[in-house]
């Protein structure tokens, strides 16, 4: 297997699995859960698609496929900031109060940042061949 391809099929399953309990589990009628989760969904699918020849052929080469990959840079965006938005807060509980246990929270909210930005790659300049 090319390297990059398996974290790519893992982060769109993923994004599959979390949009779709977002949307059909979380959601109970909150539009915008519901809305989320299947902008997520959609990310998903464009995620497995740079993968996946069978993913590649259901969601086409059209307007489905800009969708989709607009839909991954909003995701990754949201990601990338609600990540360096905990973790500046955990910074500043550290620095202004001495509160050092929140250098856990930093350590944590690294991950969605991290996770952001992979995305961010991903739906840009897609997986390396």
């Amino acid at each position: 297997m090319i390297r990059g391809r398996s974290a790519a099929t893992a982060t769109g399953w993923l994004l599959l699995m979390l949009g779709g309990a977002m949307a059909l589990i979380t959601g109970k009628g909150d539009i915008t859960v519901i809305t989320a989760g299947v902008l997520i969904v959609f990310s998903g699918v464009y995620v497995l698609s740079l993968v996946k020849p069978a993913s590649k052929q259901f969601i086409g080469a059209g307007w489905p496929e800009k969708f989709c990959r607009i839909s991954a840079v909003a995701i990754g965006l949201i990601m990338v900031a609600s990540g360096f938005i905990s973790s500046i807060s955990g910074i500043r509980d550290i620095l202004i109060s001495y509160d050092f246990t929140g250098i856990y929270f930093v350590i944590i909210s690294l991950l969605p940042f991290g996770w952001g930005l992979y995305i961010l790659k991903l739906a840009i300049y897609g997986v390396r061949s």
